[in-house]
C-alpha cells in the first residue's frame, strides 16, 4: 500500500468513526425500551412549599412561590423517571429544555430529584442533608418552584422532582 493510500484509508476511517459517533446516540434512542405507564403521587404542594420556605427562612433565603409551568415540567420529569424506573436528571430531556417546553422563560433553573422517599418530608430531609441539593434549596437567585411525584403503575418506588427557577425579566 502506498503512503498516499494508507493516509487516505486512515482519513476515511476517521470520517466513518465520526459519522458513527454522530449517529449512535440517535440509534440508541430508537432502540431503548418505551417508558412504562406511571401515575402521579398526590401530596399537599402548599404544605410542601411552606416546609421549603421555612427551611429557606431559617437559613436567610427569601421565600418561593408555586409556579404551574415548573410544576408541569416537574411532573413530566417524575413521570418519566417512574416510567423508566430510573432516577436521572436527563430521562425527560435536559432541565432547561423541559422548562422551556412548558413555556417557562428561565433566567435561573435548578432541579432536585429523589426516589425511595415515602413522603415529601422525607425527600426534603434528604435534599437538606445533601450539599448540592441544599445549595439548590437555598439558592437566593430563584423565586419560583414546581413540585411533583410519580410512581410506575403497580410499583412502590416514588420519584420526586423539585424544579426551582427565576424567570427572565
Amino acid at each position: 500500500m502506498s503512503p498516499d493510500s494508507a493516509s487516505r484509508r486512515r482519513w476515511l476511517c476517521r470520517i466513518a468513526a465520526a459519522a458513527a459517533m454522530a449517529v449512535l446516540p440517535a440509534l440508541t434512542g430508537c432502540l431503548s425500551a418505551p417508558l412504562a405507564p406511571s401515575e402521579p403521587v398526590a401530596f399537599d404542594t402548599r404544605a410542601a412549599l411552606a416546609e421549603v420556605n421555612a427551611f429557606r427562612a431559617a437559613n436567610g433565603a427569601p421565600p418561593l412561590r408555586l409556579e404551574p409551568r415548573l410544576a408541569d415540567a416537574a411532573a413530566a420529569q417524575s413521570a418519566s423517571m417512574a416510567g423508566a424506573d430510573r432516577m436521572s436528571h436527563t430521562v425527560a430531556g435536559r432541565l432547561t429544555g423541559r422548562v422551556e417546553r412548558y413555556g417557562y422563560a428561565w433566567r435561573v433553573a435548578a432541579e432536585n430529584i429523589g426516589r425511595d422517599y415515602a413522603t415529601f418530608d422525607a425527600a426534603l430531609a434528604g435534599w437538606e442533608a445533601s450539599p448540592h441539593h441544599r445549595d439548590n434549596l437555598l439558592n437566593r437567585d430563584v423565586s419560583e418552584i414546581g413540585l411533583a411525584a410519580a410512581r410506575g403503575v403497580g410499583r412502590a418506588t416514588i420519584y420526586w422532582t423539585m424544579i426551582l427557577g427565576a424567570p427572565k425579566h
